[in-house]
């Protein structure tokens, strides 16, 4: 029997990790670029944008009619059902389950349900409402705390011993997080369950590599990819003389397609703005970008206006999927990222990219680990 049960306990540990969170509870939590990669992944939309946009709505229409309430739970018609259901739900803690589905026509024969059509009927209602509740108030919790703390919670209380590395102590997990306090909750379990050890050591690895390189060159030029090229091979251990040979690669994207990385090794990889932002490109193809490279670089970034609006988009939304992965971007362009969408129509809006183009070059942030905030 053990045996048998730890099937489906398996099961749903894998599916806990590998399913991902539902795109109205990332819109909830504000994180929009995963809810519409995870509506991509599960419902395959034809128009993603249109489909987040009904979830939108659907989310403002459910904060603007409020929360149902207890009385309408206790209306008359169910109340007596409810009472007799909420009993046999607690007898059957103590007693198991198998005593509920013999006893339970029994017990409703006594409560005054003469016929077998009512003692099933009410056996049905009143049994399965107290457990339709019970999974209601678990999927509130859930979609309140997340599915992986729960998890995290859970293995905890089954004694298992968990080993987890991260580039900050808990009470600094997810700061400035939007909704921050619906997971301090899961900071002080950290705080009161598990040991936190530094591995505070003289020297940072992932800057060492990077040593004194630039990450944002400009103008364009050849003295600006060949700057870029030495911090490429310095990353990699590729042997500069063999140029001519480094790997490319196909990168698999949501929905059959693939993506042509010109140059990848290690976790580096190397695009053209062009290949990236001139041709059609979505969230999926950036958000598979940043999952799978620590490291992109970016040659012939141009400046950009209301004349290459399309491409300015997709710029920005890369951008978004890098900072959310936390990669590390190294790029040749030609401006400053202040200067770079600096006038016309849409360069207030670009001023977010701006601010995040900033913080990516930052000692604070290329001191990150790879990886997004879930």
């Amino acid at each position: 029997m053990f045996g048998l049960a730890v099937i489906p306990g398996a099961l749903l540990v894998i599916g806990f990790w590998v399913m991902p969170e539902s795109a109205r509870w990332l819109l909830k939590m504000g994180r929009r670029l995963l809810a519409r990669d995870s509506l991509v992944k599960v419902a395959e939309p034809e128009d993603p944008d249109a489909a987040i946009a009904v979830l939108d709505a659907e989310l403002a229409a459910d904060a603007a009619e409020g929360q149902a309430t207890w009385a309408e739970v206790f209306t008359r018609s169910i109340r007596r059902p409810l009472m007799i259901g909420v009993g046999l739900a607690i007898l059957q803690q103590v007693t198991g389950i198998n005593a509920i589905i013999y006893y339970a026509n029994e017990i409703f024969a006594r409560a005054g349900f003469t016929t077998a059509q009512e003692q099933a009927k009410a056996t049905l209602y009143a049994v399965g409402l107290v457990n339709v509740l019970a999974t209601l108030i678990a999927i509130a919790w859930i979609d309140r705390l997340g599915r992986r703390p729960l998890l995290f919670a859970g293995l905890l209380d089954a004694r298992v011993t968990v080993i987890a590395t991260s580039n900050r102590v808990p009470g600094d997990l997810y700061k400035d997080g939007l909704n921050r306090q619906l997971f301090l909750p899961f900071i002080d379990l950290l705080k009161a369950r598990m040991d936190v050890v530094g591995l505070n050591g003289p020297t940072d690895y992932r800057l060492d590599r990077l040593g004194d390189a630039e990450t944002w060159l400009v103008p364009n030029g050849p003295a600006a990819t060949q700057a870029l090229s030495g911090t490429f091979f310095r990353l990699t251990d590729y042997p500069p003389e063999d140029r001519a040979h480094v790997p490319s690669e196909a990168l698999a994207v949501h929905g059959g397609r693939s993506l042509h990385v010109p140059k990848s090794l290690k976790g580096v990889a190397v695009f053209s703005f062009k290949r990236l932002c001139a041709e059609a490109r979505g969230a999926s193809d950036y958000l598979a970008i940043a999952r799978h490279f620590h490291t992109v670089m970016i040659v012939g970034i141009p400046t950009l206006g209301p004349e290459n609006r399309n491409e300015a988009a997709r710029f920005v939304t890369l951008i978004d999927a890098l900072y959310e992965y936390k990669v590390k971007l190294l790029a040749c362009a030609d401006a400053e990222p202040e200067l770079l969408y600096a006038t016309g129509d849409g360069a207030f809006e670009f001023q977010r990219t701006v601010s995040r183009l900033m913080e990516m070059r930052s000692e604070a942030y290329l001191a990150l680990g790879h990886g997004g905030t879930e």
